[in-house]
């Protein structure tokens, strides 16, 4: 009987700390934020682009288009983004990149 109530009261501290302090800690970001944080990425790689070719604008245009091939076909790939967002983002993206 006294090793019974002794087990019992180990597993009940045990679930007791456990319950207290997770073991993972997942980060969960809404799907819009995650979208955001996703065109906020290839505007940083148009910047990019606009500051190491800034001095040859035809080595710049093409360099563009070539990036922006690559990101529409990443995004027609990626789970966040359906054909109508993929389209308009690829629009934003073209106006932000050749303003």
């Amino acid at each position: 009987m006294e090793t019974t109530a002794l087990i019992l009261i180990l597993a009940l501290a045990a679930f007791i700390i456990f319950k207290k302090m997770p073991l993972t800690k997942i980060d969960k970001k809404s799907k819009a934020i995650k979208k955001s944080e996703i065109i906020d990425g290839y505007k940083k790689q148009i910047d990019t682009l606009n500051l190491r070719f800034k001095d040859d604008l035809e080595t710049l245009k093409i360099e563009k288009t070539k990036l922006l091939k690559t990101i529409n076909a990443e995004l027609s790939q990626n789970i966040f983004f359906d054909a109508d967002e993929l389209k308009q983002t690829i629009q934003e993206l073209t106006s932000y990149s050749f303003r």
